[in-house]
């Protein structure tokens, strides 16, 4: 496991509203809104679950890609 922390991004969109999104072992999970509420409460819990899953992001089952799956065996 890393010890680098996955950093809050931004996607910069032209005359549109910016998104945040996090990127996890070359994984992008989006967050909404960036620099919204919802969006920082998300980036936490993505935070959260990665260090307590090892490094991995916690998905559900239908996000989880088999190459992850393998990967994380």
């Amino acid at each position: 496991m890393s010890n680098l922390i996955p950093k809050y991004r931004k996607q910069i969109r032209k005359n549109k509203v910016d998104l945040a999104f996090v990127v996890i072992k070359r994984q992008r999970y989006h967050l909404g809104n960036y620099d919204s509420p919802v969006s920082i409460e998300k980036y936490q819990q993505y935070l959260a679950s990665y260090h307590v899953n090892g490094g991995h992001a916690s998905v559900s089952v239908d996000e989880l890609l088999i190459v992850e799956l393998i990967d994380r065996f």
